[in-house]
């Protein structure tokens, strides 16, 4: 007979062990293998295009676009910062504003679907970049391109959250977040052909840019509609005692945490003590400062490396072609730092380290006055700023109960991060070039305050993990959410 919660007498099923299924260790990777070669790929790719949508203007600059459209230095930068406002609320920032109500709708609707949609979305918009003709155009489109996207990010990490479990979600969140690198190298490659179609068809190189940056994004939009299931429960390619074996390493990970949603109530409901438990928590504050820290010189890589590789003295084609292997490395050193940082069970010198390392290579990048030195600390400074992303987003999420809190708290946490994005648009200005010192130095800033809230936070739940009493009951239930737990470090 199912076991009762004292507090508020709902039935909590316990949950079924690998051994109850007959999954051998061997059996359970092959599963999994299969899980990741069916979810990751088309995931990844999205994200991929979603970065070479956002990040097309650094190129789309130096193939012409602010001769081709008259823009200003100020125009120019203006739409890279414009993608985070939302165009009816001038003074508010948009695209965070629109991340936790997107997450909450797919909470509450299908996921994979709504992820499609955004997707085609912003493909759409992309594609129509080729047809701008002044600032105000540039800008509209962007905005828009904003809200599809505003929602992508922590839509799939909830995705996932219903495919894997907390120890789990590092590394396959890993493996998604390497397309942000992946996106600038590739962006690099194909920016250097698009450069030779200048002309062709009576279109800018600029313009095919767009074009071909766009359509891609659409086709994969439509595969994410036609293949993606909501979870394992509805999926055909699976067999029923591999969908069982799933659902039940989900509920064996939910009751190790404290939680029974799915038994407490409806699991596609949206739990408002939670909402406001995540609104509440210092420690999701800490981690969304964190985020900011990080993505702030994430972006200014993102929109900007190829600009800064120019100012020291390369070409147009050499600056994009040199963008490819910082961006590569970072690729391969962030699922790395996520694959020791699963096996480990450490997460805040995970973070802290690379952070560090980020900070040194900013601040070399805009002390020096040598170019070899300064491309040295480009290739220093990429992997150490990126790295950190897939650690403080999937950190925070393992020490979340609740899958609406959940759900909130990495919808909230990329949205706070991603006003980072806006002060990047406002960085590495013409003025500054050659050596961009300010911005430089900007960036080594925000990159130390990460890595001494990772260290803060990792001494923090350190001392709360000695101070738990394990064998102590549950000081209160919300749906059989206990509000005590040993935290990740």
């Amino acid at each position: 007979m199912a076991k009762e919660c004292e507090s508020c007498q709902i039935p909590v099923v316990p949950s079924t062990t690998a051994s109850e299924h007959k999954f051998t260790a061997l059996d359970h990777r092959r599963l999994y293998r299969k899980v990741d070669w069916r979810i990751l790929p088309l995931l990844s790719l999205c994200y991929l295009m979603s970065i070479i949508n956002r990040s097309s203007l650094g190129n789309a600059k130096l193939m012409g676009l602010e001769a081709g459209l008259n823009l200003t230095q100020d125009g120019y930068s203006w739409a890279l910062s414009v993608f985070f406002f939302e165009p009816s609320l001038r003074s508010k920032l948009g695209y965070i504003l629109f991340e936790v109500p997107s997450n909450l709708v797919m909470k509450a609707v299908q996921p994979a679907p709504w992820l499609a949609v955004l997707v085609i979305g912003w493909g759409i918009l992309s594609t129509a970049m080729a047809a701008n003709t002044g600032l105000e155009s540039v800008l509209s489109i962007r905005v828009l391109i904003g809200v599809f996207q505003a929602g992508f990010l922590p839509g799939l990490l909830y995705y996932l959250t219903l495919w894997y479990d907390r120890e789990q979600l590092i590394t396959r969140l890993a493996i998604c977040y390497s397309a942000a690198p992946w996106a600038s190298a590739f962006n690099g490659i194909l920016a250097y052909g698009i450069n030779h179609m200048d002309g062709v068809k009576g279109l800018a190189a600029w313009r095919w840019l767009f074009l071909l940056e766009g359509i891609p994004t659409i086709i994969l939009g439509l595969l994410l509609w036609l293949l993606y299931a909501n979870g394992p429960a509805t999926v055909t390619w699976l067999t029923p005692r591999e969908r069982g074996y799933i659902q039940a390493q989900l509920a064996m990970d939910h009751v190790e945490s404290n939680i029974n949603e799915t038994n407490c109530s409806n699991a596609s409901a949206v739990e408002w003590n939670q909402v406001i438990d995540a609104f509440t928590d210092p420690f999701v504050y800490l981690h969304s400062l964190a985020e900011f820290g990080l993505v702030m010189p994430t972006y200014c890589l993102i929109f900007l490396s190829s600009t800064v590789i120019k100012g020291l003295g390369f070409t147009n084609l050499t600056a994009q072609l040199l963008v490819v292997p910082p961006n590569v490395l970072a690729a391969i050193a962030g699922i790395a730092n996520a694959y020791h940082s699963h096996h480990t069970h450490e997460h805040g010198l995970h973070l802290a380290i690379p952070a560090l390392l980020g900070c040194v290579g900013f601040a070399l990048a805009g002390i020096v006055q040598n170019h070899t030195v300064q491309y040295i600390m480009i290739i220093v400074m990429t992997p150490g700023t990126i790295v950190g992303l897939t650690i403080n987003v999937s950190w925070m999420v393992k020490n979340i109960k609740g899958k609406t809190k959940q759900a909130v708290t990495s919808a909230m946490i990329l949205s706070f991060g991603n006003l980072g994005g806006v002060v990047a648009g406002q960085m590495y200005r013409d003025s500054e070039a050659p050596r961009y010192l300010a911005s430089h130095l900007a960036n080594a800033a925000v990159l130390l305050m990460a890595a001494l809230i990772a260290l803060g936070l990792k001494a923090v739940l350190v001392r709360k993990n000695q101070l738990y009493d394990k064998s102590a009951a549950p000081d209160k239930c919300f749906g059989c959410i206990s509000t005590q737990m040993v935290y990740s470090t």
